[in-house]
């Protein structure tokens, strides 16, 4: 009986190794075919083929293994790690040249940018491996080669009354905005009915004292929040003088508005309050005054008015207006670079000594409107090369652009041909109008 049974167990076991003859692993399988498929395996006439022996998960056995070969014999491939990809083999796909690689991508973009002006010099945009100063020069000598426009006869201009770029600056609530709105409407620059708009408006919205700041402050956010945000632009005339008119914001988020404006500046009106514990809080508790007058000085601006606003508040009094102007001046001319600085007492709520006189009172020196007369101009350099220091710049169409700025030197008018650096773009003036 159990010899039967040890004959019957061997032929079993013959049978199971047999079987397993066949055996393979799957990862293995796999792994050979995630690499056939492959750049490498789909360029190989054939599928890879490692020679290596299957792996079988047979039991051990005493009998011998069988010399045949395994069927799948292409397609096993060594066992991989878990989570281990096959290394990439490089293709056989043609490389890019190197020649291609140095060249900007930015060209064409540029020849069609410059494609709607004839006589604009092609010129393919600075890669990482030129030098910068070498295409600059280039780019300055394409400029010196084009063709240059005889200048036209200039036409007749009012020399009359000379031109006064004014900016006002001061900490944000001073009054910059009522002080300027009331000198408008002085001068009636802005008619009553307008200004009697604003009150009605600004009292049915909780602000009755920001009526005359209304006409310069045209956005409603400035309105809905009381602070100018962006420079305020308008102009008038004096005896002597025709005067632009830019209106800064002071509030220090906005500090870039300020410069932007008073890059563009000839003079400036500098507005402080008056009252009790707000000129310290702009002056001394890091408040912008001290930053506006230090920024008007590094911009060039050399003629300066200290207004002192908002006496009313304090009946007007002597003493406060001295002891602004003692600390002023001295900030002024010794750390900010003024020579000669004018202090004027006003009120812009009340409109006392902006155009007229103030009568009955302490004071007996010019009013701020007599002050803004005796500006002296910069002397025009209309022989000179065309110079415009751009402020703004507004994009009407793909190909055309609407720009703010203030001439420095030269004269331009419509049809003549300009440069805008540092890009050297080539552009065609279509029209141009003065403030």
């Amino acid at each position: 009986m159990d010899d039967d049974y040890d004959d019957d167990y061997d032929d079993y076991e013959d049978e199971e190794v047999e079987e397993n003859q066949y055996a393979y692993d799957r990862s293995s399988l796999s792994a050979n075919y995630y690499t056939y498929l492959t750049d490498s395996g789909r360029n190989s006439p054939a599928p890879p083929s490692y020679n290596s022996p299957a792996v079988s998960t047979a039991l051990p056995s005493t009998a011998p293994a069988p010399s045949a070969q395994p069927m799948i014999r292409n397609f096993t491939a060594p066992t991989l790690q878990q989570h281990q990809k096959p290394p990439k083999i490089p293709t056989s796909r043609p490389s890019t040249p190197a020649s291609a690689l140095s060249t900007p991508k930015r060209v064409a973009q540029t020849k069609n940018a410059n494609a709607t002006f004839d006589t604009t010099p092609t010129v393919s945009r600075p890669s990482s491996e030129v030098d910068l100063t070498a295409f600059r020069r280039n780019q300055l000598q394409n400029i010196a080669k084009a063709p240059s426009v005889p200048r036209r006869t200039p036409k007749p201009r009012q020399t009359d009354k000379d031109l006064i770029n004014l900016i006002v600056v001061g900490h944000v609530d001073a009054g910059k905005s009522t002080l300027m709105g009331h000198l408008l409407h002085d001068l009636a620059v802005v008619d009553t009915r307008t200004i009697d708009k604003f009150k009605h408006e600004a009292a049915r919205s909780g602000k009755a004292s920001f009526a005359y700041a209304w006409v310069l402050d045209e956005t409603a956010e400035e309105r809905e929040r009381g602070v100018t945000m962006d420079i305020g632009r308008t102009s008038f005339e004096t005896d002597h003088r025709r005067i632009v008119l830019l209106d800064a914001p002071g509030h220090k988020d906005f500090i870039s508005n300020m410069i932007t404006g008073t890059s563009q500046a000839d003079a400036a009106i500098l507005v402080v309050n008056a009252t009790i514990g707000e000129f310290e809080t702009g002056f001394e508790n890091g408040g912008q005054t001290k930053e506006h007058a230090l920024l008007l000085r590094s911009l060039g601006v050399t003629q300066l008015v200290v207004a002192v606003n908002k006496l009313d508040t304090v009946d007007w009094s002597f003493d406060r207006f001295e002891e602004i102007r003692n600390n002023l001046s001295v900030f002024l001319t010794k750390q900010a670079g003024f020579s000669k600085p004018k202090f004027v007492p006003v009120s812009g709520f009340t409109g006392e000594n902006l155009v007229e006189r103030i009568q009955g009172k302490w004071y007996d020196g010019p009013s701020l409107l007599e002050y803004i007369d005796s500006f002296v101009a910069p002397k025009a350099l209309s022989d000179g090369p065309l110079r415009i220091g751009i402020s703004d710049v507004l994009k009407v169409t793909l190909n055309q652009l609407v720009v703010n700025g203030k001439i420095e030197s030269g004269e331009v008018d419509k049809d003549d041909r300009v440069y805008i650096m540092p890009s050297v773009t080539a552009a065609t003036v279509k029209g141009s109008f003065s403030d």
